[in-house]
């Protein structure tokens, strides 16, 4: 018979057809996942036709529609208020736009509508109080989802930030993606979520940030790791051993 399914031909310069439904997660009402989005002034350059900011807006809003409204979102913001300029209070500016917990979608998605670019890159900052916003329950899985589209401009090592949180005893995958990275940008945060149990992708179209978004907000992969060599890259002694099976099946 005919073959249904098939991948279109077409070039479409805008996002591929969102999907109907998301899956229910199994035990996704045990997930708390804070975005921390990246709103430094280079968020304003572009990716494809549109800035990074205006694809990361919409797809991030689409992402958050699409997901079980039990699901536990949260967002922080760092960069949105103070231009770069202002250095020293641009580096203070992380934002706490919504609390970690059910029905935020909804009022996320539409946040991010009007949010503006502007500012540094506090990410060491950003990450040390995300961490704070979760509980340390060992029946949660608590996630950090950092996008940003460059390394850190305010002088915290955010790798080194990271394993101090480990070492105070957060328990916390950080998954990171990076929005169209240098080779420089990419080692720092590829760095911090090796040392958070996490994944690092990178997104260079609004395509690829789609499915990005979506393999980090799965409780389990579907395929196991395709690159088993990549877990050489994590530093002898560095392993996260406090939590094997939150990072389970999660690829380096």
């Amino acid at each position: 018979g005919p073959s249904t399914g098939a991948p279109t031909s077409v070039p479409t310069p805008t996002l591929p057809p969102l999907p109907t439904q998301q899956p229910a997660l199994v035990g996704g009402q045990n997930l708390f996942i804070e975005y921390i989005l990246d709103a430094s002034g280079s968020m304003l350059q572009p990716m494809g036709s549109q800035t990074k900011l205006a694809v990361a807006r919409q797809v991030l809003g689409e992402h958050m529609l699409l997901q079980p409204v039990d699901t536990n979102f949260g967002l922080r913001v760092y960069g949105r208020r103070i231009p770069w300029a202002d250095t020293a209070k641009s580096c203070q500016d992380v934002e706490l736009v919504a609390e970690v917990e059910p029905g935020q979608g909804e009022r996320i998605a539409a946040w991010l509508q009007s949010m503006q670019a502007q500012g540094m890159s506090p990410i060491g900052l950003a990450l040390r109080q995300a961490a704070e916003d979760f509980q340390m329950l060992p029946e949660r899985d608590n996630r950090i989802v950092l996008i940003s589209d460059g390394q850190e401009t305010c002088g915290i090592d955010p790798c080194q930030e990271v394993e101090n949180l480990k070492k105070q005893g957060f328990q916390i995958i950080v998954n990171v993606i990076g929005l169209d990275l240098d080779a420089e940008a990419r080692s720092q945060l590829r760095c911090v979520a090796t040392k958070a149990g996490g994944t690092y992708q990178d997104a260079n179209t609004p395509q690829d940030l789609q499915a990005a978004l979506g393999q980090a907000t799965q409780l389990t992969l579907d395929q196991p790791p395709t690159s088993p060599a990549a877990a050489g890259q994590t530093p002898v002694g560095q392993e996260a051993t406090a939590t094997p099976t939150a990072a389970a099946g999660l690829t380096l």
